[in-house]
């Protein structure tokens, strides 16, 4: 078992299923814990992704049940969140120096990177919470509106703060992820002064 994933070790033991069951439960769990997808499991494993989905959910009803394994589980989950949450901040404390910095295509570049990041530790901490079931369809919504929300001022950043040079593309990278086209006007130098998203 990987170092993450000890803490339902002890749990597992307490099952009265076979113990052919219980070791492929534990082979799945703990290849989900690693971050691998279904269909990666089921080729690790020669099985099919249902029989990847019945262990899943086996090894979930366990745990359900074992309050010591759930208590154990959201202090885990509550680590994980945290350390995003942190990863988050800390990215946008690193976004709020690259701004007061003087502009030129290094500072552009690490700006680019910083809001990816940024993206990409969101994406993480909804993932991790939807997984553990703490996303439900009544706050998803607002979920997504942020989400959005912060998108949208994340392509405001971009197209202000980006060179002419670089602006197109970004832009055309942008369009590449969203699938929206980011229509604007242009000035009489080339830049751009005005956008919108156009769906």
């Amino acid at each position: 078992m990987g170092t993450h994933c000890g803490w339902y070790a002890l749990s597992i033991e307490q099952y009265d299923g076979s113990d052919q069951l219980l070791e492929m439960m534990e082979k799945v769990a703990t290849r989900l814990m690693k971050g691998k997808s279904e269909l990666s499991i089921a080729r690790d494993l020669g099985i099919k992704r249902v029989e990847v989905i019945r262990y899943a959910n086996l090894w979930r009803e366990k745990l359900q049940n074992d309050a010591e394994a759930t208590d154990t589980a959201r202090d885990y989950l509550n680590q994980m969140v945290e350390h995003y949450a942190r990863l988050i901040n800390e990215s946008y404390k690193i976004l709020e120096d690259l701004n007061a910095m003087s502009f030129d295509e290094k500072v552009a570049a690490q700006k680019n990177a910083t809001l990816k990041n940024i993206s990409e530790y969101e994406k993480v901490r909804v993932d991790f919470l939807q997984k553990a079931g703490l996303l439900d369809g009544s706050n998803m919504g607002d979920q997504m509106a942020e989400m959005e929300r912060k998108h949208q001022i994340i392509v405001n950043i971009l197209k202000s703060d980006l060179c002419p040079i670089c602006k197109p593309n970004v832009m055309a990278k942008l369009r590449a992820v969203t699938g929206k086209v980011e229509a604007h006007q242009v000035d009489e130098h080339g830049d751009i002064v005005d956008g919108e998203v156009v769906d």
